[in-house]
Parts: C-alpha cells; structure tokens; sequence
C-alpha cells in the first residue's frame, strides 16, 4: 500500500490462525514470515493484523514479537478499552484473553494509540470480537 499523503509505501498482512489445531498454530508464524519475505523484498514496513487465536504470552505470538512490535506493548498512550477482544457476540464484563493483535515493523512504526472497541449498534455487536485499532506513525 502507499500512505497517499506522503507516498510512503507499506505492507498490510491479516491472518486468521487456527482455532484448535496446535501444530498449525505453532507453525504459523513460520509460513507468515516466509510469505512476507517473499512479497516484502524491498524492506518496507510492516503490519501484520488478525485473529490469532493465542494470549500475548503464547509461544507462536512470542515468536512475532521477535520480529515485530505488538502494538499494545509500545502504544504511546494508554492502551484504551478492555484487555481481552474475544466477546462471542454478548456483553461481556470481562472479556477472554487478548486473542486478536496488530503487530508493526520494530525500526519504522511507532503506535500514539491503541484501542479495543466496546460500541455496540442496536444492542449488538459486529463480531464475535472487538475490533481492534491503533493510530501509527512512520519513523
């Protein structure tokens, strides 16, 4: 992509990881990275977003944060809303874990904000998940 305002050019990457499948789970950073090496032979920055299916502290997020930044770590501001993003379509007073991520190239993104959306339309939510939204910056 380019950020029109300043012709910067970027790669935005999504992924969903398997809900169940272990292995799949833990060979997904491997096939993701692979694939963005491929694509990315330019070295442009880097977001890589999606339902990961895992909490911060599991093996295959850890393995992202080798190379990229979890946003929610490195947010300027306080990251705002609730901590876990999976709600299941129902109001929840403590959501599950923070199981969708937006993670960004280390040496040329910063994050001002990250947030977990509760908003709701109609009394219903949009997902099963909240969204999850950060303001960046290029370095």
């Amino acid at each position: 992509l380019k950020y029109k305002d300043s012709d910067k050019k970027f790669w935005a990457f999504n992924t969903h990881f398997d809900h169940m499948g272990i292995e799949a789970r833990e060979k997904s950073p491997d096939v993701i990275f692979a694939k963005m090496d491929s694509l990315n032979t330019e070295g442009y920055p880097v977001f890589l977003t999606g339902d990961f299916n895992l909490p911060p502290q599991a093996e295959p997020i850890l393995k992202i944060k080798e190379r990229l930044n979890a946003s929610h770590d490195i947010s300027e501001a306080q990251p705002f809303g609730p901590d876990g993003t999976f709600c299941g379509f129902d109001v929840c007073e403590k959501p599950g874990d923070r199981i969708d991520h937006i993670f960004v190239s280390k040496d040329d993104i910063s994050v001002n904000k990250y947030a977990v959306i509760v908003d709701m339309w109609n009394n219903h939510y949009a997902s099963d998940h909240y969204p999850v939204l950060i303001n960046a910056s290029f370095k």
